[in-house]
């Protein structure tokens, strides 16, 4: 709950607080976003571990919370992993034109 918190928090200071805006802060505010849909499903992938991955309800909804939580899980991990390589990428160039 409290990485949540934190997210929302930091979205609300980069959509909100923060006057100027540049591409670090754009990518910092779409790493929160990420880091918000990490926190919001992870929940029902350690309930689908801790019951043994074995999902004993068939209905339609639990069905796509189980085959949609996975691909979400891992296109997150990469999108994260992108932004902050581009957040890496920014730093280094703006001291390299310094």
């Amino acid at each position: 709950m409290e990485n949540i918190s934190r997210n929302i928090l930091s979205l609300w200071v980069f959509l909100r607080c923060i006057s100027t805006i540049s591409p670090t802060h754009v990518y910092l505010s779409h790493l929160s976003i990420s880091n918000l849909i990490l926190s919001l499903t992870t929940p029902f992938l350690a309930a689908y571990y801790a019951w043994g991955s074995d999902w004993t309800l068939s209905s339609v909804l639990c069905q796509l919370v189980l085959h949609g939580i996975t691909p979400v899980l891992h296109i997150n991990i990469y999108i994260s992993i992108m932004i902050l390589t581009w957040v890496a990428l920014s730093r280094f160039a703006s001291l390299i034109q310094v």
